[in-house]
């Protein structure tokens, strides 16, 4: 049976926005397990088993081949799986080279990852074990956004644009006392005083394609203050832009993240969590400020930004 303290030696805690998370890999996954947890920057599991008893559990089992199910089976049979999980009516999401086991009566999610004959698929699994995240955000009134997130002063702000159109650019350039959090994903959620928390998240197609080793504090948020959306010009400059449009643009730059795992699901759940993404985007644009910015290649676009924020 699964322990405290067996959970700790393998374990680390997610506590995004609303979201908590016990991590726990078996054997063979610890490592990999390890290397996510580091890229978010997330605290390892207490031995308190009052610590985080409200917090829901993600397992992650290791497969030896891409065939979903065999190894998930052996372990709700097993002495590892917790009391009172189910041993039926379970929902397949299959993220290759991720397998998601979800339950509508059960909090606890399972993981079946296939990291490939010699590991080359450990960060596209990672990639897939965001998620449950991503559309717990969704269900709590918030989103995934492909922006970048750059902060002063205590708050934050959202620069949103396709891939290769300048994000991670600005978000290099900017000087201080603006401090750049992340250049790819953002997580929005509303906060308890009715606005908005921002949370930085990974740039993962760092690690698929330049070998990065960044990390990124997915735990610390900062209140947005503003979403700006970029768009390449001779000169810098920042016009307000109206809810209507801002709540479309914000669904755009959900959707680039939702996208390839809405693919994947069945008709209903990919129609439904479009719909909810689309309805966080038009509350959000009522109390957070929009604006386009245009950008030169080498002017000063914060100054623009500063005016407009006041």
């Amino acid at each position: 049976m699964t322990t405290a303290k067996t959970e700790a030696k393998s374990g680390f805690r997610l506590a995004v926005g609303p979201l908590r998370r016990r991590l726990i890999a078996e054997t063979g996954l610890q490592g990999w397990l390890a290397g996510f947890a580091r890229i978010l920057e997330l605290e390892p599991l207490t031995e308190d088993p009052a610590a985080e008893a409200k917090d829901a559990r993600m397992f992650f089992l290791k497969l030896e081949s891409p065939k979903p199910g065999s190894r998930f089976q052996a372990f709700l049979r097993s002495s590892a799986a917790p009391p009172g999980v189910p041993r039926f009516g379970w929902e397949l999401l299959s993220f290759f080279p991720l397998f998601l086991w979800m339950h509508a009566q059960a909090p606890d999610i399972f993981c079946e990852v296939f990291l490939g004959e010699e590991g080359e698929l450990s960060v596209e699994a990672m990639i897939r074990a965001c998620f449950p995240l991503y559309e717990h955000a969704v269900r709590a009134g918030g989103f995934p956004l492909h922006t970048a997130l750059v902060t002063r002063d205590g708050f934050g702000v959202a620069l949103a644009a396709s891939g290769g159109t300048g994000k991670s650019t600005c978000a290099r350039r900017i000087p201080a006392p603006w401090r750049p959090l992340c250049d790819d994903t953002v997580l929005v959620f509303p906060s308890d005083s009715g606005g908005y928390e921002a949370n930085p998240f990974a740039t993962w197609s760092d690690y698929l394609w330049k070998r990065s080793q960044g990390t990124w504090n997915a735990a610390n948020h900062v209140p947005l203050k503003a979403v700006f959306f970029l768009k390449q010009a001779p000169k810098d400059a920042a016009q307000p832009i109206g809810q209507g449009e801002a709540a479309i643009y914000l669904s755009r730059a959900s959707s680039e993240i939702l996208m390839p795992f809405m693919r994947q699901l069945g008709p209903d759940r990919a129609r439904l969590l479009r719909k909810r993404a689309f309805d966080s985007a038009c509350v959000l644009a009522k109390s957070v400020p929009a604006f386009i910015l245009e950008v030169s290649l080498e002017g000063e676009f914060w100054t623009e930004m500063e005016r407009v924020l006041g």
